[in-house]
C-alpha cells in the first residue's frame, strides 16, 4: 500500500513500543479526516495538543520552520502519540525561494513524519513547454528528496504529489510514478479554490489520476467539504483541513469525533458517484 521511500531509521539500538507505533504510523497511508495547524490560533492549539482523538496534524512548510525553531523539533511540541505530516504546498512565491539546505533544515527536525514535497509550477493556461518544464522541475525536487533521506537516514517517508492534471501530463508523469513504485498520492485542492470554484476541473483531474496511475489512495489537501469529498473517487481515502471543523465543530471535541465519524463513513468511504 505505501507508496513511500523506506530509509532506515535514524534511531539506534532497540526502539520503544512508542517508537515502534510511530514508525508504524508513518509507513501507512494516512486515511481519515485529519485536520490542519493554523499559526496564531490558540484556540486549534489547545484542541489539538493533548487530544486523544488525534494522531496525525498537517503543517504547512512555513508553520513546520516556525514552530521548530521555537521548540527545536515538531515532535517537542505535538504530544507523544501525534504524528506530523508537513507539506510543502504553498503560494509559487514561496516555493520558488525554498532552498535545499532550508529542506535539509526541516526534514531533520520532523522526523518521524510523513512530507509531501513540491516544486514547479503547472497551470492549464501557460504553454505546455512552460507546465512540462514544471513537471520536470517537481520530479527532480522529489527525486533529491529521496535521495538526502536514504543518504541522511532520516525517518521520513514521502507521500508524492499526483502534480499532473490533465491526461497528456500524467501520461508523462507515469513512468516515473512506476520507477518508484508510488501507490499513494496527494492532491493538492486549495488551488481550485484560489479563484472562484474550480471543483468541477478538480473532480475531473482526480479522475485522471485514477485512470492514469490506478492509485491505491489519494489523500486531498484543503478540502473537507462533505458534498465535495462524496463526488470524488472512492480512491480519496484522507483528507486534509480545518474550514469545516470550524464551522461545525467550533472546537468542541463532542462534536468533533461524529463529525469526523460521519464524514469518515459517509464521505471518504462512500461508493463512486456517476453523473451523466
Amino acid at each position: 500500500m505505501s507508496s513511500y521511500s523506506t530509509p532506515p531509521s535514524s534511531r539506534r539500538g532497540q526502539q520503544t513500543l512508542h517508537e515502534i507505533a510511530v514508525s508504524r504510523l508513518i509507513s501507512q497511508f494516512p486515511a481519515g479526516i485529519i485536520l490542519r495547524y493554523e499559526a496564531d490560533n490558540d484556540q486549534l492549539e489547545d484542541f489539538i495538543l493533548g487530544n486523544k482523538l488525534i494522531t496525525y496534524v498537517m503543517f504547512n512548510f512555513s508553520d513546520a520552520v516556525e514552530l521548530v525553531e521555537e521548540h527545536e523539533s515538531l515532535h517537542s511540541y505535538l504530544s507523544n502519540w501525534q504524528v506530523p505530516i508537513v507539506t510543502a504546498t504553498e503560494a509559487d512565491d514561496i516555493l520558488k525561494n525554498r532552498t535545499r539546505d532550508n529542506i535539509r533544515h526541516l526534514l531533520e527536525r520532523i522526523q518521524p513524519a510523513i512530507y509531501i514535497p513540491d516544486a514547479g509550477k503547472v497551470y492549464g493556461n501557460d504553454l505546455k513547454s512552460k507546465q512540462r518544464g514544471g513537471l520536470r522541475e517537481y520530479r527532480i525536487r522529489v527525486d533529491w528528496v529521496l535521495d538526502e533521506i536514504e543518504r541522511q537516514g532520516w525517518e521520513i517517508e514521502i507521500l508524492p504529489l499526483a502534480k499532473a492534471m490533465e491526461p497528456w501530463q500524467f501520461k508523462e508523469m507515469l513512468p516515473w510514478y512506476r520507477k518508484h513504485g508510488f501507490q499513494n498520492f496527494a492532491f493538492y485542492a486549495r488551488q481550485y479554490y484560489t479563484h472562484g470554484n474550480r471543483f468541477n476541473d478538480l473532480r475531473d483531474h482526480t479522475n485522471n489520476l485514477v485512470d492514469f496511475a490506478n492509485p491505491d489512495n489519494i489523500f486531498m489537501i484543503a478540502l473537507h467539504g462533505e458534498t465535495h469529498l462524496r463526488k470524488l473517487p472512492s480512491r480519496v481515502n484522507g483528507a486534509a483541513g480545518l474550514k469545516q471543523f470550524i464551522d461545525d465543530c467550533n472546537y468542541d471535541n463532542d462534536q468533533f469525533e461524529p463529525w469526523r465519524d460521519d464524514l469518515e463513513a459517509n464521505a471518504l468511504n462512500a461508493p463512486d458517484i456517476l453523473e451523466y
